[in-house]
């Protein structure tokens, strides 16, 4: 079993991005791995064969523990408070205190792919297009489980415009901040923020020249079918307008939002991808940073404007955390170094070598 490596960087380092520096790097098994640094200690997450493995990384030292040798199911979401942490799978989360070993509780919950700790609660979200969720008032589910008092409080929450094409890869468009819940839409930059009446309090609307606006109706799915029809209806259309992808908080005045164009160059159609920054400032929000992903900086390889994001990463307490399917030692080797030079030595060591992964962490710096 190939262990994990971590590496600690001296932060004397060049910012070609006014708001993000790296913060670490650490090999991984795979993609699926979850990754989160809470203080100074690095925490991961994975399914390995139908076990769920925790390995907590502090001064160069790594433990680990099985806390679940049954779990046959897909691992969505996970996050860590003091000495305890959830994860779910689709239907269910997993209250657990990992350094006594014991699980406190299994709660069924709304199909959901976010989870996180909120103070005494615990949120799960997501506004996922599928079977699962078709019976609920909306697609859009917010669901608070009170810790203490062990209650849960589900909120049916509008539904975003464009919500019907969340059946292509994985989307966040539900951002709960300290005492709202924002919500993007897919098909139309804006975001809308909501009390916990369903107040409309606040929203961010954007006039970007990039974003390609469409204006017919969008194939609804209607529930009887199998989604898989769906997607087939809606495959010719995702490509010919703008969408927005992810949308994240780094603190309770400062969202992330990332959102594609889709193109075709050749005949080969993708999906051009840009990064906003907007900050609450007095009334409003204000656009503070752009990154055009469209125009990566070729310089140092593993900087912020370097490295394509697309809608792969996640974002939790100001780090964002993406898994490249790169060597260490080759990340440790060509750091500060240029992409056309590690790109050269990728293609050579993967001529005669397995797929070996590491995760990039960035530090958000206001």
């Amino acid at each position: 079993m190939r262990k994990i490596i971590l590496l600690f960087i001296l932060i004397n380092l060049p910012m070609y991005s006014a708001s993000w520096e790296i913060d670490n790097f650490i090999e991984v098994e795979d993609e699926r791995v979850i990754v989160l640094k809470k203080g100074k200690n690095y925490y991961t997450l994975e399914n390995k064969l139908n076990s769920i493995v925790f390995s907590e990384i502090s001064n160069q030292t790594k433990r680990t523990y099985v806390i679940d040798s049954n779990f046959k199911y897909t691992l969505y979401g996970f996050d860590i408070n003091s000495n305890h942490l959830i994860y779910n799978d689709y239907k269910n989360f997993y209250y657990y205190n990992y350094l006594e070993k014991e699980l406190i509780a299994k709660v069924d919950i709304i199909p959901s792919d976010y989870i996180e700790f909120n103070h005494d609660n615990i949120n799960v979200f997501a506004s996922n297009l599928s079977t699962q969720n078709c019976n609920t008032e909306t697609k859009t589910l917010f669901q608070e489980f009170n810790i203490p008092n062990r209650t849960k409080v589900l909120y049916n929450l509008p539904d975003p415009k464009g919500v019907d094409l969340t059946c292509f890869s994985r989307r966040k468009v539900i951002t709960p901040l300290d005492t709202l819940i924002g919500i993007s839409q897919v098909s139309e930059y804006k975001i809308k923020f909501f009390d916990r009446s369903f107040n409309l309090i606040d929203s961010i609307v954007s006039s970007d020249s990039n974003w390609e606006q469409y204006y017919e109706e969008i194939p609804k799915f209607d529930c009887h079918s199998q989604i898989v029809e769906h997607i087939n209806r809606t495959r010719d259309i995702i490509y010919n307008f703008s969408q927005i992808w992810l949308f994240n908080k780094l603190s309770d005045s400062i969202v992330f939002i990332s959102w594609g164009t889709g193109t075709t160059t050749n005949g080969n159609t993708k999906f051009d991808y840009y990064h906003d920054t907007w900050k609450k400032v007095d009334d409003g929000w204000k656009l503070i940073e752009t990154l055009d992903q469209t125009k990566l900086s070729k310089n140092d390889v593993f900087d912020f404007l370097s490295i394509e994001l697309n809608e792969s990463y996640y974002i939790r307490n100001g780090y964002l955390y993406i898994i490249k399917p790169y060597p260490i030692e080759l990340v440790s080797e060509y750091y500060k170094k240029s992409k056309i030079e590690f790109d050269k030595e990728l293609n050579k060591y993967y001529i005669s070598n397995n797929l070996r992964y590491t995760c990039f962490i960035y530090k958000y710096v206001p």
